[in-house]
């Protein structure tokens, strides 16, 4: 089995005032802190994992910082028209697989750990897409099977897929995962990041 990752870094973090791929966590740029996480993720799965990732806004700046990953880098020409351009985006230019999986740039507080048993329980359960959860709200990371490619198409706008999934509820499998909705899309959160830094021992 085959899935691929998809890591969502095109935005342009107008309500935060500067790149949020460029942060610092951990002594790095926030995107390589999130790739590696992805990178970790895969080492211990019945499956075969590739990762690539969708820049768009200050693509220029970022790409440097990953060409050394191993990570496809895609670029999302249409960032300004909103997240659901980049899934479809990443998809498009993502090789074949049996799966996709979807992770937001500044989903920081997830742990490798969160995203291998998200994967695992794809690999045990194919019919479903599987989902973060907190309490019956979903969020990426999502895994879902390519047959589910074609629902996407029609996602529209900043809401993604939401619109999309909410159409397949009895299909979807929640997992419980917090963390997953710890954003980074405003000043105020950027200090909430800062006491996850303080937390967690990371300059």
């Amino acid at each position: 089995m085959h899935i691929h990752l998809i890591l969502l870094a095109a935005g342009a973090s107008k309500r935060l005032g500067q790149p949020k791929q460029l942060i610092d966590i951990g002594n790095k740029a926030l995107i390589v802190y999130q790739i590696e996480k992805l990178i970790a993720a895969k080492r211990n799965v019945q499956a075969q994992v590739s990762i690539s990732c969708v820049l768009g806004a200050n693509h220029e700046l970022c790409q440097p910082h990953i060409t050394d990953l191993a990570v496809d880098v895609v670029i999302n020409q249409a960032w300004q028209q909103g997240m659901s351009t980049s899934l479809q985006c990443g998809i498009k230019h993502a090789p074949k697989a049996d799966a996709y999986g979807i992770v937001l740039v500044d989903q920081y507080a997830l742990k490798s750990a969160q995203i291998e048993a998200l994967i695992k329980a794809y690999v045990e359960q194919p019919e479903h897409i599987h989902l973060a959860a907190s309490g019956e709200q979903f969020s990426p990371p999502a895994i879902f099977s390519n047959s589910f490619i074609k629902h996407f198409a029609s996602a529209t706008g900043d809401k993604g897929a939401k619109p999309v999934l909410y159409q397949l509820k009895d299909l979807l499998a929640l997992h419980q995962m917090p963390e997953a909705f710890i954003d980074l899309d405003t000043k105020q959160q950027l200090k909430q990041l800062e006491q996850f830094k303080a937390k967690e021992g990371r300059s």
